[in-house]
């Protein structure tokens, strides 16, 4: 899942996902049954599953056409198992950068970063954002009582957005946030194993070229990974979308470990080493340097990369409580990020943890109990929109492989366009009202990759023209 740490327990085929962004909750299998591996990939009319149409799309539109290019998807997460046999060959390696050898060879900024950068560096200890803020804030407003006049000021509306966020997130505190409490200082942590200024906004990479999982239930990267990419009918696990992508693992950047200057400098990272699309499976509700993100995600706008992000798992409208990174900068549209919602596998349509939005979640995607990858050779059944977001992503690298001259307005326009708005009734997520699912996001529908090449074809061939002015 996204959104800080996460907890996993395992009870034979049962799953029990315990995720944390302002509280732990628990997200339970719906029955005692699993959907069929695969699922996600099926066709709704076809197979009786509303997955996204990667296998009709292969056998019935493009059997005679091959993919021309790879894409290069960054990941944006946790540290990643690239010893996974289901991810053999799958990671970007950096061809300009000579392994071991201590050297930056491609005069990057980044030491031996042959498959990707750990911004966290071996860091072992984090605090979320509330926290943070809280610490920072707290000797400003701490002892003012509300007043008419404090109503008013942005400064202390914030704080008191900062007191409910830590209030939410209070199951989540550990020892590493009460150290942080106590000393008074929000980077105390990452002062103390980095050596880095996270309140400093330069481009000095922190870290180091570590890319692999460190902590015993460090499944989440694995998994995004394998949603994308794990490779398709070897008769082992499950398939991913395409395995004409290369993978860049851009870690630690998630959960308790979210700077928003290692996300601002993850981005340009990616963007700089030739990534096409970024996976952010990531967010939060409190951003304090998100002018800094904003920048980044315009970075990556300005050199043509697609930003792909979760919606979230607190069964909220987030048209009405941002989450970051926004899309959103001076009223100015950052036109390169789709952001997505998680749906099922029956007729319920919508996960019930979901976040939605009709301004501000983009597509729908399948984000329960998705048969995946994990650590030291092993598979799970993941949810979460962290799970949709990756079926996107990986979305836009089948596209794009096969139509490589495509810019991501194109790209962004095929997976949009190709997600038919749904009007069956579901239960909205956190309610007990039904809704259209149409309602739940600005497109109102999940992605479909079979109607993805049609529109492509169309853009192709000339029957469609996309550009700045008209999308």
């Amino acid at each position: 899942m996204l959104f800080g740490s996460f907890i996993l327990k395992n009870t034979s085929m049962k799953n029990v996902f315990l995720f944390s962004l302002s509280v732990i909750f628990a997200i339970q299998s719906f029955s005692q049954n699993n959907p069929p591996i695969n699922w996600q990939l099926m066709d709704w009319k076809q197979d009786g599953y509303p997955g996204i149409s990667i296998e009709k799309a292969c056998n019935e539109l493009l059997k005679d056409k091959k993919p021309l290019k790879k894409i290069i998807v960054a990941v944006m997460d946790f540290g990643v198992d690239t010893s996974h046999p289901d991810l053999a060959g799958i990671f970007w390696t950096n061809k300009k950068e000579i392994p071991g050898n201590g050297i930056d060879d491609d005069h990057n900024g980044f030491v031996d970063d042959v498959h990707g950068w750990n911004f966290g560096g071996n860091a072992i200890h984090g605090t979320m954002e509330s926290v943070r803020e809280y610490v920072r804030l707290r000797t400003r407003y701490e002892n003012l009582k509300d007043t008419a006049a404090l109503v008013d000021d942005e400064g202390y509306r914030y704080w008191k957005k900062v007191l409910a966020q830590k209030e939410k997130e209070r199951n989540n505190f550990v020892q590493d946030s009460k150290t942080v409490i106590e000393k008074g200082d929000p980077a105390y942590w990452r002062k103390k194993e980095l050596g880095d200024d996270p309140y400093k906004n330069d481009s000095l990479p922190s870290g180091n070229n570590n890319i692999y999982y460190k902590r015993p239930g460090e499944i989440h990267a694995t998994c995004i990974a394998g949603v994308i990419g794990a490779l398709r009918n070897n008769k082992i696990g499950g398939n991913g979308i395409t395995n004409s992508v290369e993978i860049m693992p851009i870690v630690r950047t998630f959960g308790d470990e979210e700077w928003d200057k290692d996300i601002a400098n993850g981005i340009r990272y990616a963007v700089d080493n030739g990534a096409q699309v970024i996976n952010m499976s990531l967010g939060k509700y409190l951003s304090p340097q998100k002018e800094w993100v904003i920048d980044a995600m315009k970075y990556a706008e300005q050199h043509e990369v697609l930003l792909v992000a979760a919606a979230g798992n607190e069964s909220q409208n987030i048209d009405s409580n941002t989450l970051y990174p926004f899309a959103y900068s001076n009223n100015n549209i950052i036109s390169n990020l789709i952001r997505v919602g998680a749906s099922t596998y029956d007729s319920t349509l919508v996960a019930p943890f979901s976040n939605y939005g009709k301004k501000t979640v983009d597509v729908f995607a399948p984000g329960l109990k998705v048969y995946t990858t994990s650590i030291k050779g092993t598979y799970f059944w993941f949810a979460g929109t962290s799970c949709a977001t990756p079926m996107v992503a990986g979305l836009a690298a089948f596209i794009w492989s096969y139509y490589p001259s495509f810019n991501y307005r194109q790209i962004k326009y095929c997976i949009e366009k190709s997600a038919e708005p749904i009007n069956d009734l579901v239960k909205k997520p956190g309610a007990s009202e039904r809704v259209p699912f149409s309602s739940l996001s600005r497109t109102g529908g999940i992605v479909n990759a079979f109607n993805a090449i049609k529109i492509a074809e169309q853009i192709q061939s000339g029957r469609i023209v996309i550009n700045e002015s008209n999308y």
